[in-house]
C-alpha cells in the first residue's frame, strides 16, 4: 500500500491535527512522524526566544527510531497525540539529513507494509524513490517556509488551503505564491486547492465541507491509492 504523507511549510501548519483527524476516524492506523534534527549553530523550526525543539536535541548515532511508549505518549507532544488519536503503532524518526535516506528505509522496514501507513512530516517527500500519496497543508500565515517543504510542492497529490478567517475567504495564501516562485513552477502545476476553513481544527468549529474534505482523505489513506 502507498503511504500517506502529510506535510506544510512550517510547525503549526495543520499537519499534526490533520493526522489526528484521519486517525480519529480509522484508528489502528500504524503512524511515522518524522523530525530532521540540525546542525546549525542557529535552530531553523523555532525563534531565538525560545529554549529548542526536538530537532536540537541531537542524536550521536544520526538517527534514531523511537518507539518507547515513555518517549511516545507524552501529554502535548506530537507523538503523544498521534498516539492518543488512535495510531498503532506510532514510531518516531529523528534523523541528521546527511543519514536521513537510510534512516527512512530503517523506519519503513519496522512497519507492516500490507497496512495503511501515515507519515508526518516533510522530510518523506524529499526522497524520489518513495512511493506515496503526498498531502501538502498550507494555512493563510504559516511561521516562514521550511526548504524541506519545496519538493512537496511538486509531488503533492492533494493541496489543502486553509481560508482566511476575513473576506474574501479562499485567497491563495502569498507564501506559498512566493515558494512556487522559488522553485520556478506556477500555481497552475499544482493540484486544484480544495479548502478546509479557517477554524477547522478548533473543537465544535468543524464545518460540513471540512468533514467531507477529511473523510475524503481518509479512504485515500486506507485505500493506499494515488489520488491525483
Amino acid at each position: 500500500m502507498k503511504p500517506l504523507v502529510i506535510t506544510g511549510p512550517s510547525a503549526n501548519s495543520g499537519k499534526t491535527e490533520l493526522a489526528c483527524q484521519l486517525l480519529r476516524r480509522h484508528p489502528g492506523i500504524q503512524v511515522l512522524k518524522i523530525t530532521r534534527f540540525h546542525r546549525e549553530s542557529h535552530c531553523p523550526v523555532h525563534s531565538p526566544a525560545e529554549d529548542h525543539c526536538d530537532g536540537c536535541d541531537d542524536t550521536p548515532a544520526g538517527y534514531e527510531i523511537v518507539a518507547d511508549d515513555s518517549r511516545i505518549k507524552v501529554a502535548g507532544k506530537d507523538t503523544g497525540r498521534l498516539a492518543e488519536a488512535g495510531g498503532e503503532p506510532v514510531l518516531w524518526l529523528r534523523a541528521a539529513p546527511h543519514a536521513f535516506n537510510y534512516a527512512l528505509k530503517a523506519a519503513l522496514a519496522r512497519f507492516n507494509a500490507d497496512e495503511p501507513l501515515l507519515i508526518e512530516g516533510n522530510s518523506a517527500a524529499t526522497q524520489d524513490w518513495l512511493d506515496a500519496t503526498v498531502v501538502l497543508i498550507w494555512p493563510q500565515h504559516p511561521k516562514g517556509v521550511k526548504a524541506s517543504v519545496l519538493p512537496a510542492l511538486r509531488r503533492a497529490d492533494r493541496l489543502i488551503l486553509i481560508e482566511s478567517s476575513t473576506a474574501p475567504g479562499k485567497r491563495v495564501p502569498p507564501s506559498l505564491v512566493q515558494a512556487c516562485n522559488r522553485i520556478g513552477i506556477s500555481l497552475a502545476q499544482l493540484p486544484y486547492p480544495e479548502w478546509l476553513s479557517a477554524f477547522w481544527w478548533k473543537a465544535g468549529q468543524m464545518q460540513p465541507v471540512d468533514e467531507n474534505l477529511i473523510g475524503g482523505i481518509s479512504s485515500a489513506l486506507t485505500s493506499g491509492v494515488r489520488t491525483r
